[in-house]
């Protein structure tokens, strides 16, 4: 038995010129599931509704019309009215040596016309194969729609979902894979932006006076210039980290501050005596721990660690968190507290240090500070 089935390739794809000029509508036809290559009698009918409803023009019968491939293109002089409200395209087919009936090719096709049928019965398309113009500078033109969704809209188109959620849109496409698909804005028939697909780095890119912003398909974004967004947040706060050398620190008090040759920093004139390092931290951050990294060899001499907090107009210091190492202990140490209080940094009324101390100072390389961390989390970029 053979089996013939049609289905539109670009149903009424031709752009369509003026009301009692053909339109085109170019097919594929199938007889028992290869594409048809002979000569086949076709007949048209339109209809007002997918399934049932009532016949609105036609039939129009072709008889011997050339098939190549399956594809197969023809002209339908239909009335204009057929296509002043919804409508479905039914389709028959026999082949051309058959005087047998034709076979109804189900389902009907809907017809959905070219973006100038809004336009069309009034104003024909002009121009020639490579520039097709309509309008005056007042026309508007939509597709599956009469009516602009607000004053400003010029062009526009509706998609006929099927289904609630289901994609609706537009693709615009180059003919080279290589090639940049863009969308442009102008004012004044003068360019200003557009943006853009960059396929060899699959990259959308954003370009005004220069491209601005880079969106990779892992989800990095790059832009060229600082970030402006307050409120821009992290999912959740971003862990840092502030390390302290012994070369940050400063002597306090007339102090000498001094390093030795394996960079514990000490103070070679002995006794006792301080020295702070100023901290640099985001505002609104928020220190989580404290760690310092020391050498303390020596019984008679302990280290202090203080994390302050200043206030310069009040003249007072808060003590957030402290490490009061003891005893002698050959080789480097470290020590860590998460005992932090008023730990939100407040960089608009507040300045931040680490000190540290000791009640005697001594002359070698087995005392002396190494390193001090802050560790400290930020909710939004700096």
């Amino acid at each position: 038995m053979r089996h013939l089935v049609a289905s539109a390739a670009l149903g009424l794809v031709a752009i369509l010129p003026a009301a009692a000029e053909p339109i085109v509508y170019q097919g594929v036809l199938d007889v028992s599931g290869q594409p048809a290559n002979t000569p086949h009698d076709l007949a048209f009918v339109v209809y007002d509704a997918e399934t049932g409803g009532a016949q609105i023009a036609g039939p129009i019968q072709l008889n011997d019309v050339p098939i190549n491939d399956g594809l197969f293109s023809v002209e339908l002089d239909f009335p204009d009215a057929a296509f002043e409200g919804p409508a479905w395209l039914l389709i028959f087919a026999r082949d051309a040596d058959s005087d047998g009936p034709m076979t109804a090719l189900n389902p009907r096709q809907p017809i959905r016309p070219a973006p100038a049928a809004i336009q069309h019965r009034t104003e024909p398309w002009s121009g020639d194969d490579t520039l097709r113009t309509l309008g005056a500078g007042d026309t508007k033109a939509f597709i599956n729609r009469s009516t602009a969704i607000t004053p400003a809209e010029f062009f526009g188109f509706t998609a006929p979902t099927p289904l609630p959620g289901a994609f609706g849109g537009m693709y615009i496409d180059t003919a080279q894979p290589d090639g940049k698909p863009f969308y442009g804005y102008a004012t004044g028939g003068d360019f200003r932006v557009f943006t853009y697909y960059h396929h060899p780095t699959q990259e959308w890119r954003v370009y005004n006076a220069g491209e601005k912003l880079t969106i990779d398909a892992l989800g990095n974004v790059e832009a060229i210039t600082r970030f402006v967004a307050p409120e821009f947040q992290y999912d959740a706060p971003e862990q840092r980290v502030l390390l302290l050398s012994p070369h940050d620190f400063v002597g306090t008090g007339g102090w000498t501050w001094f390093t030795f040759v394996n960079e514990g920093f000490l103070n070679n004139q002995g006794g006792g005596g301080c020295a702070e390092a100023k901290l640099d931290i985001p505002d609104g951050a928020t220190i989580t721990d404290m760690t310092v990294i020391f050498e303390d060899a020596s019984a008679p001499s302990d280290l202090d660690f203080d994390l302050k907090r200043v206030d310069p107009l009040a003249g007072t210091t808060d003590f957030m968190a402290s490490l009061d190492p003891t005893g002698s202990v050959a080789g480097i140490r470290t020590e860590t507290t998460s005992s932090i209080s008023l730990n939100t940094i407040d960089n608009t009324n507040f300045y931040y240090t680490i000190r540290v101390c000791s009640n005697a100072w001594i002359t070698n390389g087995a005392f002396g500070v190494r390193a001090v961390r802050i560790d400290y989390t930020v909710p939004r970029p700096d």
